[in-house]
């Protein structure tokens, strides 16, 4: 079972890869969760959440279900668009609000 670990990256290569992507979060297969510095509290929490929710995504479909469905929803609808997005960003929102 994923239990998700979650990593506050100040410097280095995933710090990096964080602010080249211009991504707040980042989920890996592992369950490991990394945030961007920098995040005010409310912003990092949300961030925090809406990665778990990715990991919930993995334990529902299986990690490599996710991975390839994540892949092909991202080649046909974007990232606003993908649905496996659109259900963090609701479930964040949701637990934020």
């Amino acid at each position: 079972m994923l239990e998700p670990k979650v990593q506050i990256v100040k410097k280095g290569f995933w710090a990096a890869f964080l602010a080249y992507f211009g991504f707040a979060g980042f989920t890996f297969w592992n369950g490991t969760i990394i945030l961007r510095s920098g995040l005010d509290e409310a912003r990092a929490a949300q961030v925090e959440k809406h990665e778990r929710q990715h990991v919930e995504q993995m334990r529902r479909d299986g990690r490599f279900l996710f991975t390839v469905k994540y892949l092909y929803f991202q080649l046909k609808y974007g990232y606003k668009k993908n649905p496996y997005e659109i259900e963090a960003r609701r479930y964040a929102n949701e637990i934020i609000s």
